[in-house]
């Protein structure tokens, strides 16, 4: 009996020390921490919890950073930014520059991914200058790792190779000085490093540095996004080396983790990387059924993508808006203290507040320009369909100017570039997707898609005229030159604008040829 008691007494004792460690609050932002990129949901949930309680502005940056990079996660871009905003509000208030610092970088890698590059380097900058203060002790190390990391990523996008294998050399220089790095930390200059010569298509080097990172991953559980995104990379490298079946099995594996995840952008990715490799092995069901897949992710990824650009525009216009009205409340104060002083402290505080007041007016006048017609800060939304803005009352300046940029853009070739969408020539124009989609449809009578679909055909329409190599390419060729992701896209988009079939036209341009040459 006295035994039973004894043990009834221990079990108490126990129960009551794990529920004290499970709410402790180190212990569960360390949970967190972990969870970030293996099980995203649960980590939201526990910072969702840890917020209600968090004792000060160091804890609750600190929680709102690790929300951040669990929805970044999950793909979701405008969630994630959202909440590394609210993080950056939160370590200002504390003071804490490192913290500062590592909210900014992983700022600027989301607009980077967004594309959305002056505004990125931005926050690189901000990074920059504040790690010079800090010195570069064990715990900053990890800090300019992933300052070097985006930096190179930046330069890869804006094709300044040179300068990105710099920007990766001096990240793996300093992820050899951590000590007991994390593998997932050590794996990313690999991956960035094979992502550049990926982009040279130098698929060798790519695939040395791709084996590198999965070898140092091979330490993790495996299920990690950064995982999945090696996988995605290294499959590319073995469709160019035609190694399709191989390249299959990376696929399979980085969807699971992707689905896993709910990472739309990841999963449209290799769902058409699947396809690809599936036609290339002439299984027509496989390759149909990852194709369907793939557009079908595209259309909620367009819209993601679409939302999060709004997001980041209204979330950065926020931040300056705040920024600004602490400066003009700090002047104000000046101008009060001057109240009482000389007249000329009066009239030196006066044409400060001025001079102030022009500043604010020209800001407002830029804010308006970026972010007129967004209406809600909140966090993405994915919707189906939507509703055109109705009455909507764009500047004659900011119409003229966008005018000009698209002509400008329909005399270059980015409109062939696959991934170009509302939302990414939005972001190269430094406006919001409701002003450009407004004026394409008000001059062209199209919505955006079948405005990029013309130039497209219109542009591959005078490659077959005038260059006679071209009459000669498979239909893939020219769907893959014009920028279309399918062949069957491609021949029924040419259809419905010409009247034609591609092939059609092409037999009419080589006759035209033979009687113009005879």
């Amino acid at each position: 009996m006295r035994f039973k008691i004894l043990m009834f007494f221990c079990l108490c004792f126990s129960f009551n020390a794990m529920a004290q460690m499970n709410s402790d609050p180190e212990v569960l932002i360390g949970k967190a921490h972990e969870l970030t990129d293996t099980n995203p949901e649960q980590a939201i949930k526990i910072g969702e919890h840890l917020l209600k309680n968090s004792s000060s502005d160091a804890e609750s940056a600190e929680i709102y950073f690790i929300i951040a990079q669990s929805w970044l996660s999950k793909g979701q871009f405008g969630h994630s930014l959202t909440a590394a905003f609210r993080a950056r509000q939160f370590a200002e208030n504390s003071k804490s520059k490192q913290t500062q610092v590592e909210i900014s970088i992983l700022i600027a890698s989301i607009l980077r991914t967004l594309q959305l590059d002056n505004q990125s380097e931005k926050y690189i900058r901000f990074a920059e200058e504040n790690l010079k203060g800090l010195g570069k002790p064990t715990q900053n190390l990890i800090l300019f790792l992933g300052l070097s990391n985006v930096k190179a990523l930046l330069a890869k996008d804006h094709g300044d190779y040179d300068t990105a294998l710099l920007e990766i050399a001096d990240a793996k220089q300093i992820a050899a000085k951590i000590p007991d790095a994390d593998p997932k930390v050590a794996s990313e200059p690999f991956l960035t490093e094979g992502q550049i010569h990926l982009s040279k298509k130098r698929y060798d080097l790519a695939e040395a540095c791709f084996s590198k990172s999965l070898q140092l991953l091979q330490k993790t559980d495996g299920n990690t996004l950064q995982f999945s995104k090696v996988l995605d990379e290294m499959a590319v490298v073995n469709f160019q080396q035609k190694q399709h079946q191989k390249a299959v099995g990376l696929l399979l594996k980085a969807l699971k983790i992707a689905k896993k995840l709910q990472h739309i952008p990841l999963q449209e990715s290799i769902n058409r990387k699947l396809a690809v490799n599936y036609l290339a092995l002439k299984n027509r069901e496989l390759y149909h059924f990852y194709n369907q897949k793939y557009l079908e992710l595209k259309d909620a990824d367009d819209n993601l993508g679409s939302e999060s650009t709004n997001v980041a525009f209204n979330l950065i216009s926020h931040e300056q808006e705040l920024a600004l009205a602490a400066e003009e409340e700090e002047l104000a104060g000046y101008l009060y203290m001057s109240l009482a002083a000389v007249m000329l402290a009066l009239i030196c505080f006066t044409v400060l507040f001025f001079r102030n007041k022009s500043r604010i007016q020209r800001f407002q006048e830029i804010r308006k320009y970026l972010v007129l017609g967004i209406k809600s800060t909140s966090p993405v939304v994915i919707e189906t369909k939507k509703e055109p803005a109705k009455n909507l009352v764009i500047p004659v300046e900011t119409e003229q100017n966008l005018l000009a940029k698209l002509k400008k853009f329909e005399t270059s070739t980015r409109f062939t570039n696959k991934e170009m969408s509302l939302a990414v020539l939005a972001a190269q124009f430094d406006t919001n997707t409701k002003y450009l989609s407004e004026i394409i449809n008000k001059h062209n009578n199209d919505n955006f898609n079948t405005y990029i679909n013309k130039l497209r055909i219109a542009y591959i329409i005078e490659k077959i005229k005038t260059e006679p190599s071209y009459r000669n390419y498979k239909i893939s060729y020219l769907a893959d030159e014009s920028g279309f992701s399918s062949h069957s896209s491609f021949t029924t988009i040419f259809k419905s604008i010409t009247g034609i079939a591609p092939t059609t036209f092409i037999e009419f341009a080589k006759e035209e040829a033979s009687k113009n040459k005879d």
